[in-house]
């Protein structure tokens, strides 16, 4: 008799814990969803700061025998590695966007952190635009007031890159707060 009784009440039981629980990921599931794709966004923002580095080491090491073709095979090979670096950059914004979520303020992490990638590529966009336009530098009195306004122009997108990134960190301190309970 007691088995009677206990078998609708178990089915009771896991039927409410369903409700409660809902059917999709739980929290700590969709956290892991989301810190996965961050991982990747450090790997990658690596890869920037050592293209960086790369590109200012051999503008630093050009002599004048390379001259102003040195320069601008810099800036060419430079140029051609941040771009695909934004390709990349920008698919990982879609992949962020893109992980399934239900909690709330995951959800609101989540827009918060593709708006700041999105803001983060166009700055970078801005920087590689005006490096190209130093490329074509033509080693006139002209073309030097050009590159100084090309300097100005990379020099205020990095200022804004540097802003978003104190925001984006301080992005990821409210989700590893939010996702670690602490």
């Amino acid at each position: 008799m007691q088995f009677r009784s206990f078998y609708p009440k178990a089915f009771l039981s896991v039927g409410l814990l369903i409700v409660l629980t809902g059917c999709g990921p739980s929290k700590v599931e969709q956290c892991n969803s989301l810190s996965k794709t961050f991982e990747k966004g450090t790997v990658l923002g690596n890869k920037f700061q050592q293209a960086g580095q790369t590109f200012q080491t051999r503008m630093q090491k050009l002599d004048r025998r390379q001259g102003l073709q040195g320069f601008k095979s810099g800036v060419r090979d430079a140029s051609k590695e941040f771009r695909s670096l934004i390709g990349e950059w920008d698919q990982l914004t879609k992949e962020v966007g893109a992980v399934p979520l239900k909690d709330e303020k995951l959800v609101s992490l989540q827009r918060q952190y593709v708006t700041g990638l999105s803001q983060y590529s166009s700055g970078f966009k801005t920087m590689v635009g005006s490096l190209e336009k130093m490329g074509s530098f033509d080693g006139t009195p002209a073309g030097a007031q050009k590159v100084q306004g090309n300097l100005q122009e990379m020099q205020t997108a990095y200022n804004g890159l540097t802003k978003l990134g104190v925001d984006l960190q301080r992005l990821d301190g409210e989700f590893k707060s939010y996702c670690t309970g602490k």
